[in-house]
C-alpha cells in the first residue's frame, strides 16, 4: 500500500512515496502569471506573487485526496468529483459542500464544455461562499479531467490563454495532461473568447466529428 509523504506547515503538496502526485496547491489561482523569456518550462512563465489576486485556495488531485484522512488533514469547504467517487459520506462531511460531474469521462468524443458550464458555476459558488474557501477538483489520477476543468477555469475567470493556464497549473503539479480532446476544447473555448455559451458547444461538436 503507498504510503504519504507528509510535508507540513507549508500543505502545498502532497505525494506518494514512489514520487507520484497525488494533490498539489494552484497558486496561479491566487496570484497572476509574468513573462519570463530566461525561465524554461511552464510555458515560459513565471509566478508574480506582487499581489494577491483571489481569495481562498485551489487544491487539483487524484483519487487520494479525497481520503478521508486528507479530507479532515486539509479541511476542504468544497469538492467537485470529476470521476465518480466510491466514499461514502460521513457525518463529518455534513458542512462540505460537494458535487459530481456524473458522465464525464476521458472519451475523446466527449464534449466537455456543458461539463465546464456545471463545474465552473459550482467553482463560483464556492469562492464566493466564505472568507476563506478550500476548494478539491480531483478525479482518478489527477491527470487529464481535473486538470482540464483547473486549466479552464483560470481562462474563464482571468481571461488567461490556454496555453498561460496550462503553465498556471502545470508549475505546481508536473503530472498534469489533459488529453488531446480535453486540450482541443479548452483551445476552441479560448478562440471564442474563454466563454461557453451554445456556439462553442456546437463548434467543439464540428470539430470531434471531424477529428475523433
Amino acid at each position: 500500500m503507498m504510503k504519504l509523504v507528509s510535508i507540513p506547515l507549508q500543505k502545498e503538496k502532497r505525494g506518494y512515496k514512489d514520487g507520484r502526485e497525488m494533490l498539489s496547491k494552484i497558486r496561479a489561482w491566487n496570484y497572476d502569471l509574468s513573462p519570463n523569456k530566461s525561465e524554461r518550462g511552464y510555458g515560459k512563465y513565471s509566478l508574480d506573487k506582487t499581489a494577491k489576486k483571489a481569495k481562498g485556495t485551489l487544491y487539483v488531485g487524484d483519487v487520494g485526496a479525497n481520503k478521508t484522512s486528507t479530507r479532515r488533514e486539509f479541511k476542504y469547504t468544497h469538492i467537485l468529483h470529476c470521476s465518480k467517487t466510491f466514499r461514502k459520506r460521513l457525518e463529518e462531511d455534513k458542512d462540505t459542500k460537494e458535487l459530481t460531474l456524473t458522465g464525464l469521462t476521458d472519451a475523446e468524443n466527449l464534449n466537455i464544455i456543458p461539463y465546464l458550464r456545471t463545474a465552473f458555476e459550482f467553482l463560483d459558488s464556492a469562492f464566493k461562499s466564505r472568507e476563506d474557501p478550500v476548494v478539491l477538483v480531483h478525479c482518478l489520477s489527477g491527470k487529464s479531467r481535473s486538470c482540464a476543468v483547473a486549466i479552464g477555469y483560470l481562462m474563464y475567470k482571468k481571461g488567461w490563454s490556454f496555453k498561460k493556464a496550462l503553465a498556471g497549473v502545470q508549475m505546481d503539479r508536473m503530472s498534469c495532461a489533459p488529453s488531446r480532446s480535453f486540450t482541443q476544447q479548452l483551445k476552441i473555448m479560448g478562440m471564442a473568447g474563454n466563454v461557453l455559451d451554445k456556439e462553442v458547444e456546437v463548434a467543439v461538436d464540428e470539430w470531434i466529428s471531424g477529428n475523433v
